[in-house]
Order: C-alpha cells, then sequence, then structure tokens
C-alpha cells in the first residue's frame, strides 16, 4: 500500500506531519495515530531493542536496506507536502538536501575507497575546511586525523559523527533524523552529541532521534515517544527499570587481584600511568572512565594479555576477561557444548548452568554463529563460568543495550555471582551502572591514571 497525500495541508510550522500510519515487516506491525514535528523540535522515538525503532524511521524517510520487506500505509508529509516517492529523483534530492539520516550502522552510508572529509564536504555542499570545522565539533583535536581516514578505519561511532557533520555543515537542512546516535559513547562523547543537537535546533532544525537511552533524550529535552510492546508509538516516557544493587561482599575477604602502580607504554605514548586497584573474593568493583581512558588496555594487563611496561599485578587463582565482543571471543563454526567442555573444571555441570543462565538445552547443541545477541553474551558467561574462576573482568557487558535488556544481564551476573561466589570487576563508562554494582568504591580512570 502507499502514503495516501490527499488531506489538507498542515500548518506551515509543522514540518513533518504522519498520521494512520502502519508498518509491517515479517514478525512486526507499528501504528502510529499521530506524529507532528515542528522546526526545531526535538522528538525521541524510545523503546527497547527489537521494537521497531529503526523500522519506524525507515518507513518515515522510505529509506530501507537493499532487499528488505517493508510495509508501508498511511499519511506522511514533510514541509506540506507528500513525502517524496522512494527512488524518485526528488526523493534523491531530499535526502542530499533538507534531510540528513544517521544510521546506526553509518559506515555503509560512505564510499570505502574515499577519506570522510572529502565525504563530508561532498554530502553538504561546503568547502573541506568547512567540513572539518563541523567535525572539531563532534571530535574535538581527533577531527583532522578522522577526516583523513578511509570509513573501514573508523568506529561505528566515528562515523556516526561524520554524518552528524554533514548536518552541521549543510546549510539546506531542516530535519536531520538519528538512529541510536549515543549507543556505545562514552559521557564526553555524548555531551559532543547533545552539544551539536543544540547547534542544529538553534538553526531551527527539527530532530527525529530513535533511542533507547533515556538520559541523552532528557538531556535534550526532547518531546519523548515510546513504543508499546503492540507496536503503538504513545506519548510519553516509558519504564526506566533501575540496576540491581548486590549484597556487599565480606570486607575481610581474601585479595584475589592488585594492580600496583602499573604502566603501560605503547610507541613512546603512556596509555596507562601509575593505575592501581584492588578486588576482594565475591566482590564487586566497577572501573569508569571515557573512551580511549585506558579502560580496556587496564583489563588486558589484569588478565595477562599485555605485560606491563612498569608495576605489577598479583593474581591469586584465576582471573578471566570477558570481552565486550561476545561472538569474536566464541569460535563461530564450534558447538557451545564443545568451547564449554574444553574450559570446564572437574564436576562442573555445564547443562545445569545454562539452564540457570536461561540457555535452552538446544543452544548447547548449536554452533555460535547461529545465535542471538543476547544468546551469544550467555553462552560466553557460561563458557567463562565453566572454568569456575575466582574473578571475571567485564568489558562494557552492557554497551549497546536499551535499558531493559542491560538489567537483564546485570541480574543475570548477578544471580551467577551468588551461586559460584566470583568477584566481578566491571569496566564501564555507565555511571548508573557503576554506582548500582560498586558505589563509592567505583575506580575512575582519567588520562591513564586511576583516581
Amino acid at each position: 500500500m502507499g502514503v495516501d497525500s490527499s488531506k489538507a495541508t498542515p500548518p506551515a510550522s509543522e514540518l513533518l506531519e504522519v498520521s494512520d500510519l502502519v508498518v509491517e515487516r515479517p514478525g512486526m506491525r507499528i501504528r502510529v495515530a499521530g506524529l507532528r514535528v515542528a522546526a526545531g523540535d526535538a522528538v525521541a522515538i524510545l523503546g527497547p531493542s527489537g521494537s521497531g525503532k529503526s523500522s519506524l524511521l525507515a518507513a518515515l524517510l522510505d529509506h530501507r536496506r537493499e532487499g528488505e520487506v517493508l510495509g508501508i500505509s498511511g499519511r506522511i508529509r514533510f514541509a506540506g507536502e507528500p513525502r517524496p516517492t522512494r527512488g524518485s529523483p526528488a526523493w534523491r534530492s531530499w535526502l542530499r538536501g533538507p534531510v540528513v539520516a544517521v544510521p546506526q550502522d553509518a559506515r555503509a552510508a560512505f564510499d570505502p575507497l574515499r577519506p570522510l572529509g572529502d565525504q563530508i564536504a561532498e554530502l553538504a555542499g561546503v568547502s573541506p575546511e568547512d567540513a572539518c570545522a563541523a567535525l572539531e565539533l563532534l571530535r574535538g583535536a581527533d577531527a583532522r586525523s578522522l577526516a583523513g581516514r578511509h570509513p573501514h578505519q573508523v568506529s561505528g561511532g566515528e562515523a556516526q559523527s561524520a554524518l552528524l557533520a554533514v548536518a552541521l555543515a549543510r546549510p539546506s537542512v531542516r530535519l536531520c533524523v538519528l538512529d541510536e546516535p549515543s549507543a556505545g559513547l562514552d559521557a564526553e562523547r555524548a555531551t559532543a552529541v547533545v552539544a551539536a543537537a543544540d547547534a542544529l535546533r538553534g538553526r531551527c532544525v527539527a530532530l527525529m532521534i530513535a533511542t533507547h537511552d533515556v538520559a541523552l533524550a532528557e538531556r535534550l529535552a526532547a518531546l519523548p515517544h515510546h513504543l508499546d510492546a503492540d507496536g503503538t508509538l504513545r506519548p510519553g516516557w516509558p519504564a526506566r527499570p533501575a540496576f540491581p544493587r548486590p549484597d556487599l561482599a565480606d570486607g575481610e575477604a581474601s585479595v584475589v587481584l592488585r594492580a600496583r602502580d602499573v604502566g603501560v607504554v605503547v610507541g613512546g605514548a603512556a596509555i596507562l600511568e601509575r593505575a592501581d586497584l584492588m578486588l576482594r573474593a565475591g566482590q564487586n568493583l566497577a572501573v569508569r572512565g571515557a573512551s580511549g581512558a585506558g579502560k580496556t588496555t587496564l583489563a588486558r594487563v589484569l588478565v595477562g594479555r599485555i605485560e606491563p611496561t612498569t608495576g605489577a599485578v598479583e593474581r591469586v587463582g584465576r582471573v578471566l576477561l570477558l570481552d565486550q565482543d561476545a561472538a569474536g571471543s566464541l569460535t563461530p563454526h564450534r558447538t557451545i557444548a564443545s568451547l564449554c567442555a574444553e574450559s570446564a573444571a572437574d564436576g562442573f555441570d555445564v547443562a545445569a548452568e545454562a539452564s540457570r543462565l536461561g540457555l535452552p538445552a538446544s543452544v548447547l547443541g548449536a554452533t555460535a554463529d547461529s545465535l542471538s545477541g543476547g544468546q551469544l553474551r550467555r553462552a560466553a558467561l557460561l563458557r567463562a563460568l565453566a572454568a569456575r574462576p575466582d574473578a571475571l573482568i567485564l568489558d562494557e557487558p552492557t554497551a549497546g543495550l536499551d535499558r531493559l535488556a542491560a538489567v537483564q544481564v546485570v541480574e543475570t551476573l548477578l544471580e551467577a555471582q551468588a551461586r559460584t561466589g566470583v568477584a566481578l570487576l566491571w569496566i564501564t563508562h555507565d555511571e548508573d551502572l557503576a554506582a548500582a554494582v560498586s558505589g563509592d568504591a567505583a575506580v575512575l580512570i582519567r588520562r591513564g591514571r586511576t583516581c
């Protein structure tokens, strides 16, 4: 079904008007009775992963991936006119003029063979100098280096910054559509996104943001809408569950992990400098800090993957690292049962623990490359627990997850801790998570130093 554009033109202040919209794809149906966005507004579409936020944005722009099945019916108007027909010259001009879309996988929007700076300038219709100035608002001193790199040489967050720089630099932009702009960003980078959004709204550019980050929507003073479990878009904020808090560990328990004056120098640059921490048996301790502060480097030093240049690490018992990339930590063509068997301690019941972690028995016979993201996280945890470690280091265990999914991951980890007594070291940039699991004991890394 097409989009009905026969009704009256909305007031001039209405930049985007949506009514009686139904979006369908296999296994999902989204309904929008009405949605209006005025020039300079910020509208947040909130909901957990898989709720249909990205599909709704794709429907509003009719900008779908190759081969994606997406049924759209209803009414969508932009600046008083029907939204241009997908694939038409007017539609292409629309997406290169008044509208800028910033998807989650922003790297796919760029030509892989050209530097980002050149592409930002071309997409925005400005000089390379103006393109770099826009990028500096988001990336600071990193901007010039980033402008010279190709898409495959940057992270997803850096590619999103490049597309947001297009919106900042393009004089004709009137609507910027962002899909999960803060996913995986630390507080400093998220602040840069907020500053860019404020700058755009100052020019009367409207923002449409799909996110699970309620805190970001609040900082943007966005008009909140959320997708219910039945796929209906409703005004207002979704429920925001709190992170669970663990029971306090015995303050006199034995030390299982200690770092003293640890420093790491790579290529003459100090990545870590005089880092100190201590983890006791059964304890929860958070290490937080901005991207690039040295958190992951510290995690790798603590488990022995990197030798410190200075200082020392003391491990009592077995210390394992649970990587943020669960898929990368599991051999894709191996079954979960075989991966667990090679590391399982004597007497460990893999099937029983899998059941406690919410993994059906069928998962044990499945290969890692056939599992969903949530199953992969639990399978990686199962494999780590099978070795009966004394301490587990968790590298950004909730990064990229909506709040409900993040709370479920934390609950799973704390339940596993209660059964096994394992000490948990949480590497995170999420201040709420750090406060919940570690309280005042959380360790902050700034410029490679713990403080």
